[in-house]
């Protein structure tokens, strides 16, 4: 940890604020989008047994496979800027 705080990579502001991003966000996205489709399926089975799925669990569902898809591809973006700022700084003298 303290070799990390050491690196001019993640002494940069905008790499500092895309791994938090990454890490405190994005990486916990799939968990959270998730949760709402499923709660909203225990709650309609609950409330009635025909046994088939409404339409609006469906459509639910599928804006929820397009917020994952949304949500790796936000992730993979955000490695761009960080990459970009490591090709700029210097090699160290070792």
């Amino acid at each position: 940890l303290e070799a990390a705080e050491e690196l001019k990579l993640l002494n940069l502001p905008v790499v500092h604020f895309l791994v938090l991003l990454r890490h405190k966000v994005l990486m916990r996205g799939p968990i959270l989008i998730f949760l709402a489709p499923i709660i909203s399926q225990f709650m309609e089975r609950t409330e009635s047994s025909s046994g088939g799925q409404s339409p609006r669990i469906r459509s639910l569902m599928g804006l929820v496979q397009w917020l994952v898809v949304l949500n790796f591809a936000l992730i993979f973006v955000s490695y761009g800027p960080e990459l970009s700022a490591a090709a700029f700084l210097t090699l160290p003298d070792d």
